[in-house]
């Protein structure tokens, strides 16, 4: 009777993986100041600003770091955090930015601004500051979801739900307890 109980509270709470998507930085969803310039994955004006609206429980931000680089507003839903881009170093590297994997599966906001340059970089021999966005992804984590509130993992839940219509639809409890100790010959009586 306790199996019983247990396998319930298997199927009416299930565990599901949801995939993380790299955010296509041309998508006509993404929002930009008018100052922000043609190329989709950088700037070099001071105060231009990036926006976007995403549905995930995950982000990861990865901007470009190298000599010139500015100081980079990045807001999520109104808590802010400033992350300097600039680095001794004349090659390019990637940074890590933002990485938050603990958020309410709701709408989020997400905003990136240029807002000057760095303390401790100056700025191109241009006379420019840079922001240059490397990827974002957004996307769910691994998050629990009550039964017919998500799409399931095929194989695991499809088995599950259909292990338990079989044994309360089709199996008296007293056929359960009887072929408890050998699952395969249980299943095998109910597919024949």
């Amino acid at each position: 009777m306790h199996f019983l109980a247990a396998l319930c509270v298997l199927v009416c709470t299930a565990v599901k993986a949801q995939s993380v998507v790299t955010l296509d930085l041309a998508d006509p969803a993404i929002t930009r100041s008018s100052n922000w310039g043609s190329n989709p994955a950088r700037t070099e004006r001071n105060g231009a600003w990036w926006a976007y609206n995403f549905v995930g429980t995950s982000l990861d931000i990865k901007l470009y770091a190298s000599q010139g680089y500015g100081l980079v507003n990045i807001t999520l839903d109104g808590k802010s955090t400033t992350v300097d881009t600039s680095s001794p170093d004349s090659h390019v590297t990637s940074m890590d930015a933002m990485s938050v994997n603990d958020l309410a599966p709701t709408s989020h906001t997400l905003r990136l601004a240029l807002i000057g340059p760095s303390p401790n970089g100056g700025t191109a021999p241009s006379g420019q500051v840079w922001l240059r966005i490397n990827s974002i992804s957004a996307g769910d984590s691994i998050t629990r979801y009550d039964v017919g509130a998500a799409v399931y993992e095929p194989i695991v839940h499809v088995f599950i739900i259909t292990f338990v219509f079989v044994t309360f639809v089709n199996a008296k409890l007293s056929d359960f307890e009887q072929y408890i100790s050998n699952p395969v010959q249980f299943i095998f009586k109910f597919l024949t």
